[in-house]
């Protein structure tokens, strides 16, 4: 699109253990999830292009000449070369995955344009202590304490007329705190992909502090709560509808007001 070059197509399923040890539900296998997309490089083609092709960094992408590969690797500026494209890459996610009647019937059944959703990242993430907390370390299990704060106070604003949607790789009992509160649901069903497409068509996020819940805020480009210090950048081309909340912050009545229900 912007450097007008043919994408090819990736190797989508990977083999992971963690899953599989920590029992989450999805094993993130990729498997059988998505389609090559129209204009992609794939099969034999892509084999010879890896091996024969010069390859060029990202970082001198404007060096490169017709017929060069360019390689792309971790997650380098993450979401800030993609800033102003979600639409057009949501639009290209929705024709690559392949489970789309499935998507339809969780749409069906969610109603996220009138819910918002909440991400719990547990996983591989570590349980955070104080000093995690305020020194705005990466990688850690937000308390589960605060999403029920959070939570709370959208249902007093909301008179309990909003619905909850949590997305998680947490079990049922470390979400009991959050689950047993009024309007709040487990959206089951969903694999990887289907959840962060899912999330991004809801009418607000409560997030985590993983790329996951970034994905889902970015392709969304709705309002978003972020644990205080820990959300990474910017992902809303309208930077007002991102907030970061703390344990027992307020939310400010101007962010609630953004959140549109369709």
């Amino acid at each position: 699109m912007k450097n007008n070059c043919t994408f090819i197509t990736p190797t989508w399923p990977q083999f992971k253990v963690g899953p599989i040890i920590r029992n989450e539900p999805d094993k993130r296998f990729y498997t059988g999830m998505f389609r090559p997309g129209v204009s992609e490089v794939g099969g034999f083609v892509k084999c010879k292009r890896i091996v024969i092709d010069r390859k060029i960094p990202e970082s001198s992408i404007g060096k490169a000449r017709a017929g060069d590969m360019i390689v792309f690797e971790g997650l380098g500026d993450y979401f800030m070369d993609l800033i102003g494209y979600s639409s057009f890459l949501k639009s290209e996610f929705k024709k690559i995955l392949i489970s789309s009647n499935n998507i339809d019937s969780l749409m069906d059944k969610l109603n996220p344009r009138k819910s918002i959703a909440v991400h719990v990242r547990f996983g591989d993430f570590k349980v955070p202590t104080v000093s995690d907390l305020d020194n705005e370390v990466r990688n850690i299990r937000i308390p589960i304490e605060w999403y029920v704060a959070i939570v709370n106070q959208l249902n007093t604003h909301y008179s309990g007329q909003v619905k909850f949607n949590v997305f998680s790789d947490a079990s049922d009992f470390e979400l009991s705190p959050l689950l047993s509160l009024d309007n709040v649901s487990r959206a089951l069903g969903g694999n990887a992909a289907e959840d962060i497409l899912l999330i991004s068509e809801h009418a607000c996020l409560i997030a985590s502090a993983s790329t996951f819940s970034m994905w889902g805020a970015f392709l969304g480009q709705m309002p978003s709560i972020w644990y205080k210090g820990l959300k990474q950048q910017s992902l809303n081309d309208n930077s007002q509808w991102e907030i970061e909340v703390g344990m027992s912050d307020q939310i400010a009545p101007i962010f609630i007001e953004n959140i549109k229900y369709e």
